[in-house]
């Protein structure tokens, strides 16, 4: 009997052979990182070449804008540019040196904690960039 069992069809073998192989898996993952890399990389290649052609002819309407704009350049349009541009500083400088009114009243207004009454107000330019006040007021409180 026992050479009956030992002649079946049905092929015997061990129970540790039934494991897998352990390296077919990385094998896989590294298979499809390298054919990402083989199409990314001219992907990646083209798209540069396509992007330095954009900013050469970029480059190039800039340059033709420039000399159009150099050609047209006229020196008279120039010099009454910096004609007004003395001017502009000169009204600056006129009008920094003027001693304003409300400013006087703003610094009489913080040192005042409440309502003040004038009895007589005097102002006068004193010099350049100054003024003199000569004031009388009268008030429940003052803080000097």
């Amino acid at each position: 009997m026992s050479e009956i069992s030992s002649s079946s069809f049905i092929p015997k073998r061990k129970a540790n052979d039934l494991s897998k192989p352990a390296g077919h898996r990385n094998i896989f993952i590294l298979s499809i990182v390298s054919y990402a890399l083989f199409v990314a990389a001219p992907v990646a290649a083209a798209t540069i070449f396509i992007y330095q052609k954009y900013t050469d002819n970029t480059f190039q309407q800039n340059v033709v804008n420039l000399d159009t704009v150099i050609k047209s350049f006229n020196d008279a349009d120039m010099l009454r540019v910096l004609d007004f541009h003395e001017r502009l500083k000169l009204t600056s400088q006129i009008f920094h040196s003027q001693v304003s009114l409300a400013s006087l009243l703003n610094i009489l207004e913080q040192s005042t904690v409440k309502t003040v009454k004038f009895n007589s107000l005097k102002i006068s330019q004193a010099e350049a960039g100054s003024l003199l006040a000569e004031a009388e007021l009268s008030a429940d409180s003052f803080d000097a």
